[in-house]
């Protein structure tokens, strides 16, 4: 996919609705009025944010756009909570347009000052004439303050550049990757686009429906109830390195229905940290640290929010597969001048693409980009799957861009590496299955969770393949260990992130607890030493017992304990 229209994409599905209209051409015949510039963009993807007690403004612009006027109505069928205030109805002549402008009520008088609001909103134009129609508005808001909105919340999405790879994150799982070596940003300096992906066939009580929770484009299957949290660390001398970290907790899936009913609570949360490395200060960091990004998900079982009103009772989950996705691009696969050849590594376990072009510009026929997971052990990980598949195939046919999630389940639950079309330079796209959690019907009166991890090196590497697999194996066996010792990698009771556990994560939790000081850092599970789903003093008391009395270690599920 080139810059170009990726940047177009994110153009659109991001503009701000004040922007410029174009005179009404060409108009049809008959009476047609029809919306557009919806303020905000969007009314479900993601869900309006909105104060507890408060209210939120919303409208949208009505045109009339046939060669004859006609009346309209706007209307809400929730109408306590979501008004329409000014020019909720009136006359539009051929060409004519209007603000029509609303209220979302939240409002909440007691407590838990907390609630999810759904609702149509209905414009009936062209009223009593042969071209009577009426469209349909959705609408969810969230009344709480336990929810943000991806990328209209600036605190949502964060970009880093250590001058060779520039990293952009957003809260809802997505990640971009620029190389910044590449000269021309037209010639795809974006080489990775896509993020975490989980994927499973729910059960009977939730449908049955294929969810493939992501966030790419247009595609918003995830919503965020945490921001973007940016730490760095100076590592210890000798080394001439920064790590800095972009971690997230409390990523949910979010698959709304077309016009709203009762959204559902898939049970399934993810946490995500990417982690890249820098100059540190008076320093220069090696260049081959900084065309490496770390990423580490939690994939785990979570109870809904208390603004969530229509949970529904846990009743067991079906298989659920977890991973990444991604269109990969080794430069450049822009404008039919040149697209990507691909294979797999059995040995170092690695997926990887390379550039290929017409002669152009052959700086970039040896510019490898390579996807590999490890552990906090900094072992060689063999994936459950990993796929290199042909975007024309997946994407294209999705009204431009886009997956189908039946084709993405299905690449991402399919065991074993495949690889399109290996004798072909063509615009590629990956999807790697870290691990599945095997279906079970956990009991929820004791609240047992199910638990997937991993952790995805990505590479950028100008200097061929010999030279990407030697930086992918340096990660694993350097970069893990420096992680580990920093504490940034998860382990159980280590609340402030320094790597040991000792009374200052005593401190620490109390601090948070009692006098409002920052949450325990990523994941904030490793503050919950008691693994009772809620960090409270008794975890406290149980790391005082396990530090000064002798008792039982820590227990995190899914994080380190040494």
């Amino acid at each position: 996919m080139s810059q170009k229209i990726l940047m177009i994409l994110c153009c659109v599905l991001w503009a701000s609705p004040t922007l410029a209209e174009a005179p009404i051409d060409n108009l049809e015949q008959g009476c047609v009025i029809s919306y557009f510039n919806l303020d905000p963009s969007s009314w479900t993807t993601p869900p309006i944010k909105v104060s507890p007690t408060g209210t939120r403004a919303i409208s949208f612009r009505l045109a009339g756009i046939g060669s004859v006027g006609g009346n309209y109505q706007a209307t809400s069928d929730n109408p306590s909570k979501v008004t329409i205030d000014v020019n909720s109805s009136g006359y539009l002549n051929p060409g004519d347009t209007t603000t029509v402008e609303g209220t979302i009520h939240c409002s909440v008088t007691s407590p838990p000052f907390l609630g999810f609001i759904t609702a149509n909103i209905y414009i009936t134009g062209c009223i009593g004439q042969p071209d009577q129609h009426t469209d349909t508005i959705p609408l969810y808001a969230v009344c709480s303050n336990d929810y943000y909105e991806c990328m209209r919340d600036p605190r949502t999405y964060y970009g880093t550049n250590n001058g060779v790879c520039s990293l952009w994150v957003c809260a809802n799982t997505e990640e971009m990757l620029w190389d910044k070596r590449i000269e021309d940003q037209n010639r795809q300096q974006v080489i990775f686009s896509g993020g975490v992906i989980v994927a499973t066939i729910t059960p009977p009580y939730l449908g049955g429906e294929t969810i493939v929770s992501r966030q790419d484009y247009r595609d918003t299957k995830t919503g965020a109830r945490d921001t973007c949290n940016v730490l760095w660390i100076d590592e210890d001398f000798p080394s001439k390195c920064r790590i800095r970290r972009v971690c997230v907790d409390n990523t949910f899936i979010w698959y709304p229905v077309p016009i709203p009913g009762n959204p559902k609570w898939y049970w399934m949360d993810i946490r995500k940290q990417a982690i890249t490395f820098e100059d540190k200060p008076g320093y220069t960091c090696d260049a081959w640290r900084k065309q490496i990004v770390f990423k580490q998900v939690w994939v785990k079982w979570n109870r809904p929010p208390k603004w969530w009103s229509f949970a529904g009772t846990y009743q067991g989950h079906g298989d659920i597969y977890y991973g990444v996705f991604a269109d990969v691009n080794a430069p450049f696969d822009t404008g039919g001048n040149g697209y990507n050849w691909a294979d797999w590594d059995a040995t170092n376990k690695m997926m990887w693409q390379r550039g290929w072009n017409n002669g152009q510009n052959p700086q970039y026929e040896n510019h490898y980009v390579g996807l590999a997971f490890t552990d906090k052990n900094g072992a060689v990980i063999d994936p459950y799957g990993a796929h290199d598949v042909l975007s024309r195939d997946y994407l294209y046919p999705q009204g431009g861009w886009g997956w189908q999630d039946t084709q993405l389940y299905r690449l991402a639950s399919t065991s074993g590496v495949s690889i399109d079309s290996t004798d072909l330079a063509l615009d590629r796209s990956m999807v790697l299955t870290a691990g599945k959690i095997a279906q079970g019907r956990d009991n929820p009166a004791a609240d047992t969770l199910f638990v997937g991890s991993f952790i995805l090196i990505e590479a950028s590497d100008p200097g061929g393949l010999a030279s990407l697999q030697t930086n992918i194996n340096n990660a694993r066996s350097q970069l893990v260990t420096t992680l580990r010792k920093n504490g940034i990698l998860g382990r159980c009771g280590d609340a402030n992130c320094d790597g040991n556990v000792n009374g200052a994560d005593i401190s620490y939790i109390i601090n948070y607890l009692f006098v409002h000081g920052p949450k325990p850092c990523w994941p904030i599970d490793r503050g919950d030493v008691t693994y009772d789903h809620a960090i409270k003093p008794t975890d406290c008391s149980y790391l005082i017992n396990y530090l000064f009395v002798y008792g039982p270690a820590p227990k995190c599920y899914g994080l380190l304990t040494y």
